[in-house]
């Protein structure tokens, strides 16, 4: 069943531009919560650009939001390929830089070759949506991944153009504003 899925996908995938893959996989879900009715609206991480074009880095964002925690959305980062563990999420909006603060453990995902995943690592930062509002406007926001081996960096933001992870971003947080 998994593989005439994933065969329905790609082929769906095949007949679309690039554009409308990308406006496609980061559009927000927004879903009502069965225990509350709260609403919650989330994406699927997206890769950001490469800081030498705009090639996929190996850092991944996509984002989760809670009805009732009005001001901050919850940040998931991705390295793809690693099982590193993840310290710290640093973001430069045209140079202001900024540290935020992680709320998990990092995960670690097996490969899994069913479903053409890979292995990767995930931790989680808060994030105002204010800072996230700055996507839309800034020119460059870069991006640095401390782990307990390096960092890894990327373009967030690249000459003004925003990069799929902060599409699926920003979606998310467009959909928290008109929520509340």
């Amino acid at each position: 069943m998994k593989k005439i899925l994933i065969m329905c996908l790609v082929s769906m995938l095949v007949g679309c531009t690039n554009t409308q893959a990308v406006n496609y996989l980061t559009k927000a879900k927004v879903v009502e919560s069965s225990f509350d009715g709260k609403k919650q609206a989330y994406t699927q991480p997206m890769y950001i650009f490469s800081s030498k074009g705009k090639h996929a880095a190996p850092v991944s964002l996509g984002a989760f939001w809670a009805e009732g925690v009005s001001h901050n959305v919850s940040v998931d980062v991705v390295l793809n390929g690693y099982y590193l563990s993840i310290k710290t999420l640093e973001l430069s909006f045209d140079g202001e830089i900024k540290s935020y603060p992680a709320i998990s453990q990092t995960d670690f995902e097996a490969p899994n070759s069913q479903i053409l995943s890979q292995r990767s690592s995930t931790k989680r930062f808060v994030l105002p949506i204010s800072d996230i509002e700055k996507f839309k406007t800034s020119q460059m926001v870069k991006l640095r991944v401390t782990t307990d081996k390096g960092a890894f960096e990327g373009d967030v933001v690249k000459k003004g153009e925003l990069s799929p992870g902060a599409i699926s971003i920003v979606n998310v947080v467009n959909e928290a504003l008109n929520i509340n």
